[in-house]
This record gives C-alpha cells, structure tokens and sequence, in this order.
C-alpha cells in the first residue's frame, strides 16, 4: 500500500491509501478505497495512525496473520506513526521522497567556484527569470526577438514548483537552452531597470548551472524509472543507485571544474541518505537478488548483504512450503559479449565483469533432506548465469521462485 497526506489550497487536511497487487494473470492493479477529509485535526503521527488502522479495519487487513507493507514519505509525522502503530503494518521509506530529499540537501549547498557562486542564487535567479518572461507580453516579444537574432529556437521558460525537485532541474534546463539569448538580452539591456542585465545569469553563473544540470541527470532518470505506476521498481532502487554513484564520480574525474565540484556535493547528499547504495533496507536487497539481469550481483559489493537478501526470501517463503518437490531445471543463454562500455551503465559494467569471470562456485554439496523447496529454489537461481537473453521487453528466462 502507498498513503499520503496533504492539505489543499482551502488548507484542508486528506489523508488517502491506495492498494496495490498482482493478480493471477501476473497483472499489477491499483485502487485508492480511501482519501478522507481529517475533519479539521492536524497530520500528527497519532491521528494518522488512528486512520490507517480504520482504513485497514475496513478493508480486513487488520489481522494477525496478515503482513502490511506501506509505503511512506520520511517525514517526521510519519516516523512517529510508525513508531507507535504496534507492528500492525511495516514502513519502506518512499526512495524518490529521499532523493528528493538528497537533492533538497545539495541546492543549499554554498559552494565556491570561481567568484562566490551559491547553487541556491542560481536557482532562485532561474526562477526570477521564468517569472518575469511569463508575467508580460512584453517580455515574452523580447525574447521572442532575441531567440531569432542568436539561432535559438524559442520557448517559454520552465517555472519551477516547491513540491517536485525535477521542475528547478526542468527550470535550470531551459534557461540553458536559452542561455545565447538571454545573453543577448542582458547584454544589450539599455531600459532603465535594467531587468535582464541583472536577471539573467552571468557567463561564470552559466557554467555552473551546467554543471548542477549534468550532475542531477542520472538523478533525474532514476526518479522517472521509480515513479512507474504500471510495473514493479523495488528491483531498480540498488541499481540506480549505484548507477547514480558511478556517475557521479566518473563526472569528479572527466567533467570541468564546475561539474566537478558539484557532482563531488550531490555523492555526499546521496550517500549521507542512501547508505551503501540503499542495501541497508532488506527490501532493496531482496529487490536485486530476485531481479533476473543481476540477480544480486550488485549486493555482493557491500558485505554481508547478498546472504541477507537470500536468508530473508528463503524466511518469506518458508510459510507456502510444505512439500519437497525437486527443483525444475533453469537454463539461460549467454548475451551478446560485444558490449560498448562506455555505453553500459554502472550495475551493467559490474554484470559484464561477473560475465566474463565465470558462473558463481558450485553450491555446496548438502544432503536433499535438509533443503527446503525454498532453499532449492535459490540454489538453482544461483547457479544460472547472470545474463539472459533479452529481446526488446521480452525478458526470456525460466524462474519459478515461491514468493
């Protein structure tokens, strides 16, 4: 399940919850049973408790032998709600809420390049420009005509919004794109405010903001991939993750001084927030352990975090085992090994070298009767290899994992 709470332009506080689930046809499916007026009481931990456990009451998910997962932003009122709702459902700290919060973290951060240039005064001064074309036909005529004196195809500047840290990147993207005329204009601003010439970025200003905007693209990617609302993304939290640390520091050691130093910031506010790429949380373990491209290759990185993920799905499992069939035999076909690396991402750069290097080592030889279906399973797994055929989105693979 997913909830949130809110308060609208009328500031009146909702509160929702949306069920999620797979069904028999291996189809994901979306309801949102409830979004209930608070009746005035504030977003407090203990009132949102008592909602969530009428919600769950009503939907008879409130019994014992019953798991809740919920999904939630990290804010201190949901913590609390946590804290004190008695192991009636389980927390997964919403990954694009703490990114976003990781991002939030790097825009205050006051970083010196070339004359005193602060993140948060390039950003505001973005926004102050956006505001101003869009306030006045005028302003807009005057862009108009400076995008057809410099080459630059028009358009209208991105606002940006408080709730979503993408629109300042949208923001900060299309004042680059304009950055020859808005130039233009600063340059040749002769009115006596003299509203572009000290609106627009200067040309050190300009550097920075390109290199803010490549050090958040991966960022950026890896929001659109989590945010799907038709497939599962538990699996691409680890992943993205360490494609976004890969990035980031290929970036500190091939981009200029400004991409530099600001991708330097972002890796610190990332991994100050997602420690160890995100495997400390089990769930993101598991994710990659049961995706098939990787199958927890990534995990082995940091340790100890490969046998917890398997410990933990072998644990899941163990209540839906009651026979000791034998495992179907898997087969996988190795890919295609002509691959540009420096067109692969960072988890596919790590699944090439364990490509190359050879199958995982035999698992041990241990007695039939001791093993669980489960444990079976994640043996057989184990021993396929870590590249499968993968044509376009068919994914060809034999997997039959009780989960």
């Amino acid at each position: 399940m997913t909830t949130d709470a809110w308060t609208n332009k009328a500031l009146q506080s909702f509160l929702s919850l949306t069920v999620h689930f797979i069904n028999d046809k291996m189809e994901m499916l979306s309801f949102v049973p409830f979004v209930q007026y608070m009746d005035g009481d504030r977003h407090t931990g203990e009132n949102l408790l008592l909602r969530i456990e009428r919600f769950l009451a009503k939907l008879g998910l409130d019994k014992e032998e019953i798991v809740n997962y919920i999904s939630m932003d990290n804010a201190s009122n949901n913590k609390k709600c946590v804290r004190i709702n008695h192991n009636m459902f389980v927390a997964y700290w919403c990954g694009n809420h703490t990114l976003a919060l990781s991002v939030s973290d790097f825009f205050k951060y006051a970083v010196k390049y070339s004359q005193n240039v602060v993140i948060l005064e390039i950003l505001k001064k973005c926004q102050a420009i956006a505001v101003h074309v869009r306030k006045s036909e005028q302003h807009k005529v005057q862009l108009q005509d400076a995008c057809k004196a410099t080459g630059v195809q028009f358009h209208l500047p991105i606002l940006a919004n408080k709730t979503r840290w993408n629109s300042r990147y949208d923001n900060v993207d299309s004042n680059l794109k304009l950055k020859k005329a808005l130039l233009h204009l600063s340059n040749n601003d002769t009115s006596s405010k003299q509203n572009w010439r000290n609106g627009v970025l200067s040309p050190v200003e300009f550097e920075a903001a390109e290199g803010i905007n490549r050090a958040l693209e991966p960022i950026k990617k890896a929001t659109k991939l989590w945010e799907s609302e038709n497939s599962p993304t538990l699996h691409l939290v680890v992943r993205e993750l360490f494609n976004i640390r890969g990035n980031l520091k290929r970036l500190q050691k091939d981009g200029n001084e400004a991409v530099k130093e600001f991708a330097k910031g972002l890796q610190k506010c990332v991994d100050k927030r997602f420690k160890n790429c995100g495997t400390k949380n089990i769930y993101n373990c598991m994710g990659n352990f049961l995706d098939p491209r990787y199958q927890g290759c990534i995990l082995e990185q940091f340790p100890g975090r490969y046998d917890a993920a398997k410990k933990e799905i072998v644990k899941l499992c163990s209540k839906y085992d009651t026979t000791e069939n034998n495992a179907a035999e898997h087969s996988a076909a190795d890919a295609d090994m002509s691959d540009d690396d420096d067109d692969l991402s960072e988890a596919d750069r790590l699944r090439k070298r364990r490509r190359l290097s050879g199958d995982r080592a035999a698992a041990p030889d241990v007695p039939e009767p001791i093993l669980s279906r489960a444990q079976r399973e994640i043996l057989d797994y184990e021993q396929m290899k870590v590249s499968l055929i993968i044509h376009s989105l068919n994914i060809s693979f034999n997997i039959n994992v009780v989960f």
